[in-house]
């Protein structure tokens, strides 16, 4: 009825974000860049443990949080573009722009100043004021201001506004805020984080990784800790974790003293080499691994072979150069980084073999200082020679390092590099390492058959036949005695004389001998081969299965090798590395091939999901080239099933890498780019959250599947990870009844965990381990362990941190106390237990730990044995902290102890409760409440009545849900005490659920207080109910409107809305453990599911619900249920990610780019997914990085069909917010390629400025111009014309100064140098920008070879010649202070390359160049390009090509997340060189990129499909679209887990769409659809616009306007009309074929306002014809009325919800309307009602959508809402004009009656006065600085008041005598109006004040009319001009200067009326009339503070005359 598009607008609260201004763009930049200074600099300082960004709790210093180990820094960051910009004290006191004031810091400051030393820091490069400054030293408040000695009054306001009651803890305030002023600038600040980057020696490349990941840490929603791993993570530095452990069974150790002796010597004499040699199996690494972990020396040990890695790959990683270097120079920072730092230029992380030449030698000369050495071994040397790796790092081992002494091991002399046997023989030591003498031989065998003492006194007896056919050997010596175990006594001696000899002491002779005696025996052989190549762990009946051979043929087999062989129960493998070596020689390539398919087809025939199976069946597969397996068995099924078996994610991890490598070998693009989105979405479950391990882990425990949990975080009986997950499952494990097996597996998980976090802390010392954590570590050692030494840390630790009065709850020593103590109690461990309690008794009897350590004594003894009465009574004198008295009394009470004694101790103190949640601690609100159960249980446990009264007035008065609360409790409590009965309970119950906040009450803070208990409070209620057969079905009624209740469904959020439910799972947990049959558990977890369901969507919520909702049904029996949520919660963390997730714009820029190869069907199906999905993303992410998702779906739309995107932008209308619609508009005026320009540039009036930009204007400009542009190439001058003027007076009269104008109009110059059109001319420019002094590196001062140059000169040395460059570019890699430097010579290699006229200097730059590649800058790209470019120039194509490669190789090192980047055009080249290499190379290197980072794995498609489609086999088109349409489904699929929801864009119709290529049509549709937008200036601008567009384009708008009158929307109606009656003004031809239209409209149209307008219109067309229509259509001509109507008044609901929100300025509209038509207001309000109620008018909805509007239309300041425009002024004015146009129809038509009403509801004026505003350039107005703001409020500036002019004084021929204006900025503002007058004040001009559009008023200047008459002047146009025959005389303009048109405000910053005379005919008049000519003007300034300054608004008026005279 009155504008349908108003209903849609209730949506806008769900899509309506607002932008950041321009300055806070750099604010935010600003801070950005210290969060990235503060976070490197976890590298430098080991002190900090995390950083934080927008740590919403620290508020309002949560911009960034630094945690320290003992100290909380939290900053709040301001910056200003200002340089003159200052923190006042203002600021300080009162709220202000800043949000620094000082109340605001009291909840953060009492929230961790008990735990943490805590400081509060404004950091700013802005200055303090003088009031600030006179309270401050340097960066504090100073001493004698907190000590109140000095600036008391500002002591006592700071005090007062804190609301922080205690001095002392104010002065603690002042004593922890921090001034941090003056800071640097933006660009120092970008400055000195790269010097702190570039200090630790990373690359350019790192440093632009680290700014990218540094961004992404910034957009996330989520406060979460960046650690000091998270940023070695991003630089890829101390992620390489090398074991350097050797398994010794000590069991059968035999030490060589003597040896150790000799070695200890030759270290002593400071021997640089020692190399010991020794055959395979002569105990070298068993020796020196025995030695260094027992010697006390300085060691760094290096395994080139670790017998706990089995793998080759760790042979070959071990031996490159690569990991041995950052492996030395990570263990030389965790011992030496005191040293190594002291130098200037150390680089910490800089992994080079010069760093680490570098370190080593500045430890050895600390070492030398200190005469103290340095051990470094090598164990395994020979493993490097046969690894075949080339880049080994042998070649370090060539130099002596004093104090430093090399242990190298290896198999023979040959293996040693010539250097190490030189130094060995020079300056060191070659040793042979002994093998056994006969008594160690004898010692060997002991201790071997230490078990069968028959057996060893057989064996030793033969000793010495041993000793000599073993020749001492320890391996062989093994074998023998493995090989006699299992041989019969009676036979022993027998076999003794048979053992064979090894010569020269070499184990391979012995396998040769074995392996002739097998030389007929294949299946030995065959056997051999298998075990030797068995990479998993197999039985003896599955070896043989495999083998195909009976278990008598395989038992006979294993007898003849088993001494070779380590057999277990599970497991057979090869004893000796020596011994699989000598094996996997013997075999062909052929062999070992069979040997993996007989293993893989083994796997293959088991279940897939078996754990050994799952392991290795993948690497199997790929090692027989089976692709097909890998890519049918590896989908997103087999991940979401694997979680579900158990497998943990480097399992998964492992078998989707070889399914990506097996792509790489068959180049097969399609199945590489969809397994690298299952590799992505697999580390979007663990890496980013979506599956919290720990609720993986309890679904597990719940289930009881031990083996699966076992498996989930532990590998080969080794933990995966040492982290608080692992440990805490570890502790829930305690709590289950295991197997013997099982625990006793557990116990070794346990102690691998403990070795593992001791190794880590002692590797770390000087590293921060995480407390958390910590405390899992002292849990394990409690539960696990019998240990001591731990127990006497914690109480220490617990002694420290109790201070008397500070609540304990908060401290997280007594949390780790209680928590270990009682784990001892549960485990009875009565000897810890007896050790804590002698401890503190003996030591702290008068400490603060004693009252706590008595308490606990008392509660677990209560609750574990049975508390003595007598104990109890003769120790609790010793509690006195009231908390803890109250809660031993509550002990005392379960155990029966006296009601008086009780009573006794209760009188004592006066126990008191917060109501306020503003003063109730963060976190302590549940502490407080069992306090007061507590209170309360013992108050009514000794009847102390009065106790109990006195409490109960504390909150009976109150309705707030916290008093409320407190309440129900007493009332809880008191029923539990009075035995009350169910009914009781479930009233208790009822209540709660009922309970409703009361109007404006603040909830916030009460319901996280009441939420965090609730668990404790449904607890006690149901303990207490009696469930029954009877009463089930009322309590199932009572959880479901538990469920709907508003302390459980209102949640908080912005953003994302957390809902949480995870209270309710603590109460379910609760009465699963009640255990009950009439419990209805599964009733409730089922209804739980529903409201998780629909309601919990964010992902990683989701699935943590539905885990834990799993885990409970598991631990109720309900295994059903239980998996069934357990595979919803995988599901569901298969789901969109919640932060920053820009996939689904990933997956419309890939369909972007192949949808010409897709059918349209196709196409629109895909689309119409992906647009469904968009709606959820306003829900699912956070908005940052996805709120502009709508737009890219628009943008796909309209490039795929340019009439589709019309179409959904014409959805979006009315449904988005107009931020939303900007950006879409802004899209298609930039790609609108059809003839009709004019029509996307009216719809430019819709393009928001741009907040993000310096330029906010410029946006929309440059869309307006690049139309021009378009317009220009065009053969229609007419539109030229047109575009030029729009284009003139939008840049001079719309944009404002401020904003760069001169820049835009450059632009605008320029784009029309080639035309006819003239060019604005003196532009103004401010002097800010005149003068624009930026930064010049090169202007740097530089120190070299001892003199000072400036870079710039530098720069011009290092031109001369190659040799200079690469010498001064040398320097600056030695340099880390040299950046500067550095990228000014690389500046000027491009000149330097292209200056080059000979192959030999171009490969010497070049060779320099590619060596020191890693440390240029991010123009590296560039720079090869400019090489290959010259190569080709010169004729050498090898290396142009190389140069290209390496140009490439640098545009992708960021991986395919910035392929924009990527240089398609060199890939071009490369490919047509070279196709196979190019594309190996390409997907190799998409490998590694994604294994690095796997998020990227997302990113692949589109990187590969644009290159597939622009430069591959036209074959490769169909796998692009398979890319595409896997891509598609895995994306679409992340959104199929989530409920039906309606959004308020239905994309329903994509389904049949077809085009209907009508575009003028569709755009003109959303042209007039935005036209009725509210903004005032937009809604002017496009009426001016569509009347242009009614005039130019007739055909296709008037009949637009017309079809428009009879819109739904009176508003659009209206308008419609106002255009029409403008055109009937001056373009009446137009519209003459419209006369009947426009009769037809009149009678049936019933509006006022609208029929006035039409028939005004018909009026200029055909007066005869509407004076007919007239006298039809109001009978009476009459100038009075005579009517007769009820005495009926509107309802009293009417009144009470209608009336409340109508605007004032309506209810007087209706007074002077009833004035006029005689009808009693009443009865208009009556009609109106009655109107209202036959059209079903909902007055609540229509509230609520008049509110929306008004928030979003009508903020501070803002000037953007057109009166009648808000939701209910719209409905009354359109509903007065129906009841009066109604009224006039009826009871007749007074012409004179129909005028005045028409002035009364005028909102448009049809004479468009503002459509002919001209710029006023010389308008400028400087408003005065701040210190003359008083001056000028008192016109100081203005000497002469009244001053006299002589006419022929005046040397103009036009003179000035108006010039009326308004201006303002943001404080001041200044107006002057005009008065001229003649003939003793005659007025000359007099002015009229016009409405423009109801909301503005312009002065608009009309002649008198005697002089209008007398001197025969003629007015022309709507804003008077003045003609006579000479030509114009007077001229009247109305201009305007710029407008500020942002988020926050509208307004004009000035504009006016200017009217000039001729000279001549003002001679005229003034000698005719015989008068003189008076200008008065009447100017008037105001002066309106900022808030935060306690002023008082200023105001000042002048009058000023001005007399011209002849």
């Amino acid at each position: 009825m009155y504008n349908k598009s108003m209903e849609d607008l209730i949506y806008y609260s769900d899509n309506h974000i607002k932008k950041i201004s321009a300055n806070f763009r750099q604010a935010n930049e600003y801070e950005k860049i210290i969060f990235g200074i503060m976070c490197l600099e976890m590298l430098h300082n080991d002190e900090i443990i995390s950083v934080y960004h927008e740590y919403n709790e620290a508020l309002p210093f949560d911009d960034v949080l630094v945690q320290c180990k003992d100290s909380i820094k939290c900053y709040q960051i301001k910056y200003t573009s200002d340089i003159n910009g200052l923190i006042r004290y203002g600021d300080i006191l009162n709220k202000s722009e800043l949000n620094i004031d000082i109340s605001r810091y009291k909840t953060v400051f009492e929230k961790y100043r008990i735990h943490f030393n805590i400081s509060f820091h404004i950091f700013t490069n802005r200055s303090a004021d003088e009031h600030l400054c006179k309270i401050l030293t340097n960066d504090n408040f100073s001493i004698k201001f907190i000590n109140k000695e000095e600036q008391t009054n500002k002591w006592n306001e700071l005090k007062a506004n804190s609301q922080i009651n205690s001095n002392e803890d104010f002065i603690a305030l002042l004593k922890s805020i921090r001034f941090n002023l003056k800071q640097p600038s933006l660009d120092k600040q970008k400055q000195e984080l790269q010097n702190k980057f570039f200090k630790l020696g990373l690359d350019e490349n790192s440093f632009n990784k680290y700014l990218n990941t540094l961004n992404d840490w910034w957009l996330e929603s989520y406060t979460r800790a960046i650690t000091k791993k998270d940023v070695e993570k991003v630089l890829q530095i101390n992620n390489l974790f090398l074991r350097q452990n050797f398994n010794i069974d000590y069991n059968l150790f035999i030490d060589n003293i003597n040896f150790k002796r000799q070695l200890k010597n030759l270290i002593k004499e400071e021997c640089n080499y020692i190399s010991i040699i020794g055959p395979p199996g002569s105990g070298k690494s068993t020796f020196i691994n025995n030695f260094v972990d027992n010697e006390s020396y300085q060691i760094i040990k290096y395994l080139c072979y670790s017998n706990t890695e089995n793998s080759i790959i760790d042979v070959e990683n071990r031996a490159n150069i690569k990991t041995y270097v950052e492996y030395f120079i990570k263990q030389f920072q965790l011992r030496y980084n005191h040293i190594l730092e002291e130098n200037d230029n150390y680089r910490r992380y800089e992994y080079s073999e010069q760093n680490y030449i570098d370190s080593i030698k500045k430890i050895a000369s600390h070492l030398q200082a200190q005469n103290t050495n340095l051990i470094i071994m090598i164990d395994g040397i020979d493993h490097v020679i046969r690894s075949g790796i080339k880049d080994n790092f042998l070649k370090l081992l060539n130099q002596c390092y004093k104090n430093i002494t090399f242990i190298i091991t290896a198999q023979s002399e040959n293996h040693l590099p010539n250097n190490v046997k030189n130094y060995c023989l020079n300056k060191g030591a070659l040793l042979r390492i002994p093998l056994f003498p006969k008594n160690s031989c004898m010692r060997y065998m002991k201790k071997y058959f230490k078990g069968s003492i028959d057996k060893a006194l057989i064996i030793l007896s033969n000793i010495d036949n041993i000793y000599e056919k073993s020749e001492g050997l320890p391996l062989y010596l093994r074998y023998i005695a493995e090989y006699l175990k299992n041989i019969e006594i009676n036979d022993l001696e027998n076999h003794l004389i048979n053992i064979a000899n090894i010569p020269n002491n070499d184990i391979q002779n012995y396998y040769e001998s074995i392996w002739g005696q097998f030389e007929n025996d294949s299946n030995i052989k065959k056997s051999c081969a298998f075990i030797a190549n068995l990479n998993f762990d197999i039985t003896k009946t599955e070896l043989f299965k495999l083998l195909k051979i009976s278990s008598f043929d395989g038992e006979d087999i294993l007898s003849k090798i088993h001494h070779l062989l380590n057999i277990q129960e599970n497991s057979i493998k090869v004893f000796h590395n020596s011994f699989k070596e000598f094996i996997n020689n013997k075999l062909t390539t052929e062999q070992k091939n069979e040997i993996y398919k007989d293993l893989y087809i083994y796997l293959k025939a088991t279940d897939i999901f078996d754990n050994i199976t799952f392991n290795y069946i993948f690497e199997y597969a790929w090692l027989c080239n089976d692709c097909k397996f890998l890519y049918e068995h590896i989908t997103s099924d087999l991940i979401e099933q694997a979680f579900i078996k158990g497998k943990n994610e480097k399992q998964i991890q492992e078998a989707i890498t070889f399914g990506l490598k097996a792509a790489v070998k068959e180049k097969n693009f399609v199945e590489f780019a969809r397994l690298s989105i299952l590799y992505a979405e697999l580390d979007k479950k663990y890496s980013d959250y979506h599956i919290s391990k720990l609720d993986l882990y309890n679904v597990f425990l719940a289930k009881k599947d031990f083996e699966s949990l076992f498996n989930l975080f532990s590998q080969n009986s080794i933990v995966l990870d040492v982290n608080e997950d692992i440990a805490q499952i570890l502790i829930n494990l305690s709590y289950e009844f295991l197997s013997d097996k099982m625990e006793m597996f557990c116990k070794s998980l346990v102690n691998n965990f403990i070795d593992k976090y001791i190794d880590i802390t002692q590797k770390e010392k000087n590293q921060y381990i995480d407390r958390s954590l910590e405390q899992k570590v002292f849990e394990l050692l409690a539960i696990y362990t019998n240990k001591f030494k731990y127990l006497y840390y914690i109480i220490e630790d617990l002694n420290n941190t109790i201070v008397p009065g500070n609540i304990v709850a908060f401290n997280p020593s007594v949390n780790q106390f209680n928590i270990i103590y009682e784990h001892l109690y549960r485990l009875n461990k009565q000897l810890q237990i007896k050790y804590i309690n002698k401890f503190i008794k003996k030591c702290f009897k008068n400490a603060p730990v004693y009252e706590h350590w008595l308490l606990q004594n008392f509660r677990l003894n209560a609750k574990y044995k049975k508390l003595n009465p007598k104990y109890f009574i003769n120790y609790i004198n010793n509690i006195k902290e009231t908390d803890l008295i109250i809660q031993a009394l509550k002990i005392g009470t379960d155990i029966g102890i006296d009601a008086k004694f009780i009573n006794k101790y209760i009188n004592k103190f006066d126990y008191k409760i917060e109501l306020n949640p503003d003063n109730i601690r963060y976190g302590d609100g549940t502490r407080q409440l069992n306090l007061f159960r507590d209170y309360i249980s013992i108050c009514l446990y000794c009847s102390a009545q009065q106790k109990l009264d006195n409490l109960y007035s504390q909150f009976i008065k109150g309705y707030d849900w916290l008093s409320f609360y407190y309440e129900i409790n007493y009332e809880l409590i008191k029923g539990m005490y009075n035995k009350e009965d169910t009914n009781y309970f479930l009233d208790i119950f009822e209540t709660l659920n009922n309970k409703k906040k009361f109007p404006h009450e603040r909830i916030f803070e009460s319901f996280d207080i009441i939420k965090k208990d609730l668990p404790n409070f449904l607890k006690i209620l149901f303990k207490n109910i009696n469930i029954t057969n009877e009463n089930i079905d009322t309590i199932k009624q009572k959880i479901i409107n538990f469920f709907k209740s508003e302390i459980v469904d209102t949640h908080y959020g912005i953003g994302i809305v957390n809902v949480d439910f995870i209270p309710i799972f603590e109460i379910i947990d609760f009465l699963i453990k009640i255990d009950n049959d009439y419990v209805p558990i599964e009733y409730f977890i089922k209804t739980l599911e529903g409201k998780i369901y629909e309601e919990v969507l964010e992902t990683n919520e989701r699935t943590a619900h539905y885990l834990k909702l799993s885990a409970l049904s598991y631990k109720a029996k309900f295994d059903v249920i239980g998996d069934e949520y357990f595979t919803k919660g995988i599901k569901c963390s298969n789901g969109y990610h919640n932060r920053k997730d820009v996939t689904l714009f990933n997956l419309i820029e890939t369909l972007d780019l192949i949808y010409k190869k897709i059918e349209k069907p196709v196409f629109l199906n895909y689309f119409y997914e992906i647009a469904k999905c968009s709606n959820w993303l306003f829900i699912v992410t956070d908005h940052k990085e996805t709120r502009h998702i709508r737009k890219d779906v628009f943008n796909l739309a309209l490039n795929y069909d340019f009439n589709l995107g019309l179409h959904l932008l014409k959805q979006y209308q009315t449904r988005i917010s107009d931020w939303e619609i900007s950006d879409c508009i802004n899209y298609l005026a930039e790609h609108y390629n059809e003839r009709n320009l004019m029509l996307p540039y009216v719809l430019t009036q819709s393009i928001q400025n741009d907040s993000y930009s310096e330029n906010n204007y410029k946006k929309r400009f440059d869309v307006e111009l690049n139309l021009f542009k378009k317009a220009l190439l065009s053969s229609d001058t007419k539109q030229k014309r047109w575009f030029y003027k729009k284009l003139i007076k939008h840049l001079q009269c719309d944009i404002p100064l401020s904003y760069d104008r001169y820049i835009l109009i450059e632009d605008f110059n320029k784009a029309i140098t080639n035309t006819s059109f003239l060019p604005i001319e003196n532009i103004y420019i401010p002097n800010d920008k005149k003068n624009n002094n930026t930064y010049n590196p090169k202007e740097e001062k530089y120190e070299y070879k001892g003199k000072t140059y400036y870079v710039k000169d530098l720069v011009k040395i290092a031109t001369e010649n190659i040799d200079k460059y690469i010498e001064l570019y040398t320097h600056t890699l030695n340099n880390q202070k040299s950046f500067s430097l550095r990228n000014a010579l690389e500046e000027e290699l491009d000149k330097i390359i292209n200056n080059i006229d000979n192959i030999s200097d171009l490969d010497k730059i070049y060779s320099f160049i590619s060596i020191n590649e890693r440390v240029l800058t991010s123009r590296i790209g560039d720079i090869f390009e400019c090489f290959a470019n010259k190569y080709r120039a010169l004729d050498n194509n090898s290396k142009y090509i190389e140069a290209l490669e390496k140009c490439f190789k640098s545009s992708i090192e960021y991986g395919f997340k910035y392929f924009t980047n990527v240089r398609m055009d060199i890939l071009k080249i490369l490919i047509e060189n070279d196709y196979d290499k190019t594309m190996n190379y390409l997907l190799n290197t998409a490998l590694d990129t994604i294994i690095a980072y796997p998020y990227q794995g997302k990113v692949f498609q589109q990187f590969i499909i644009q290159i597939l489609l622009n430069y591959s086999k036209e074959s490769l088109i169909k796998d692009c679209i398979k890319i595409y349409d896997n891509f598609h489904n895995e994306i679409i699929k992340e959104f199929t887990n989530l409920p039906d929801k309606e959004f308020s864009i239905n994309y329903d119709w994509i389904k049949n769409y077809k085009s209907d290529n009508k575009n003028d049509d569709l755009l003109l549709d959303i042209i007039f659809n935005e036209w009725v937008d509210y903004p005032y200036y937009k809604r002017l601008e496009y009426t001016h616009l569509i009347s242009d567009l009614a005039i130019i384009y007739p055909t296709i708008v008037i009949p637009k306007l017309f079809a428009n009158i009879n819109n739904e929307s009176y508003t659009l109606s209206q308008l419609s009309a106002l255009i029409i009656n403008h055109l009937s003004i001056h373009n009446s031809n137009l519209l003459e074929q419209y006369e009947e239209t426009i009769e037809e409209l009149i009678k049936t149209l019933v509006h006022f306002e609208i029929n006035y307008m039409l028939i005004d219109t018909l009026n200029h067309i055909n007066s005869d014809r509407v004076n007919k229509l007239i006298k039809i259509l109001y009978y009476s001509n009459n100038d009075t009325f005579s009517i007769l109507l009820s005495e009926d008044s509107p309802s009293q609901t009417f009144n009470d919800k209608f009336m409340k929100y109508i605007p004032k300025a309506f209810t007087d509209y209706v007074t002077q309307v009833s004035e006029i038509i005689l009808i009693p207001e009443n009865i208009i309000y009556y009609e109106i009602e009655k109107f209202l109620v036959e059209n079903n008018i909902n007055y609540d909805l229509e509230i609520e959508k008049h509110q929306n509007l008004y928030e979003t239309y009508c903020s501070r300041g803002s000037n953007k809402f057109i009166p009648f425009e808000d939701n209910y002024g719209n409905l009354v004015y359109h509903t007065l004009n129906i009841v009066l146009e109604k009224c006039l129809r009826n009871f007749g038509y007074g012409i004179n009656q129909h005028k005045e009403l028409h002035k009364i509801l005028k909102i448009y004026d049809n004479r468009f006065y503002n459509k002919t505003i001209t710029p006023n350039t010389k308008f400028i107005k400087a408003f005065p600085n701040e210190n003359k703001i008083l001056d000028w409020i008192n016109f100081e500036d203005i000497q002469e008041k009244v001053k006299t002019i002589k006419l022929d004084d005046i040397d103009l021929d036009e003179i000035n005598i108006i010039d009326d204006y308004k201006t303002s900025n943001d404080i001041l503002f200044e107006q002057v109006n005009s008065y001229v007058a003649y003939d003793k004040n005659q007025a000359l001009l007099y002015c009229n004040c016009e409405n423009i559009f109801n909301i503005t008023t312009t002065n608009i200047f009309y002649l008198h009319p005697l002089i209008h008459r007398k001197y025969k002047l003629e007015p022309f146009s709507d804003v008077p001009n003045y003609k006579n025959e000479n030509g114009i005389q007077i001229k009247q303009e109305l201009w305007q200067n710029g407008i500020e048109d942002t988020d926050m405000s509208f307004k004009f910053l000035a504009h006016g009326t200017k009217v000039t005379i001729k000279k001549e005919l003002l001679k005229q008049i003034l000698e005719k009339e015989n008068c003189k000519l008076s200008i008065v003007k009447f100017i008037k300034r105001f002066y309106n503070p900022e808030s935060y300054k306690k002023e008082e608004k200023k105001s000042n008026d002048i009058i000023t005359t001005i007399t011209i005279e002849l």
